[in-house]
């Protein structure tokens, strides 16, 4: 007769299920359902010129940011530094493209909103980095990683 598992479940905190859910869509799902359109028509694809190489980048960045999403979400460690440092990169590209457009002496009221931009930007780099680096989800993922059932936080073989 097979002994049932007397691990104690885990309660995954809300702070992980709000972001990983978050970033996956809003950085992940959205980015490349926004690039595929641009892709597909024609005008959208001449007033928006997107070079090659980061249409790309943004198409690759987008699906690491949903693969680190949902690993994290499933509690693997690795897969939150990766997450932090992918949102990171995200958040503060958008960021810098939004400030070169504000510095170029645009009507005041677009640049106030690229300003506006460039804050939220760098409010959800914090917020990533806080909550994913921070004490709380630190013990969250460190009590998955002693539980034995995260293989000490790494990444499934294959990934």
């Amino acid at each position: 007769m097979p002994i049932p598992d007397q691990r104690p479940s885990l309660k995954r905190p809300f702070g992980v299920w709000f972001l990983t859910i978050w970033l996956a869509l809003f950085a992940g799902v959205t980015p490349i359902s926004f690039l595929l359109w641009i892709r597909m028509n024609e005008s959208a694809r001449q007033a928006l010129s997107l070079p090659g190489f980061s249409f790309w980048f943004s198409i690759v960045l987008a699906i690491a940011i949903m693969i680190s999403a949902y690993y994290t979400w499933r509690g693997h460690g690795t897969a939150r530094y990766l997450l932090v440092c992918f949102a990171i990169i995200n958040y503060g590209l958008i960021a810098i493209n939004n400030f070169q457009a504000a510095i170029q002496n645009p009507p005041i009221d677009s640049r106030i909103r690229l300003i506006g931009r460039v804050v939220r930007s760098l409010i959800w780099i914090v917020i990533v980095a806080w909550y994913f680096l921070g004490s709380r989800s630190r013990a969250y993922f460190n009590r998955l990683s002693a539980d034995g059932s995260n293989q000490a936080g790494e990444l499934p073989k294959g990934l």
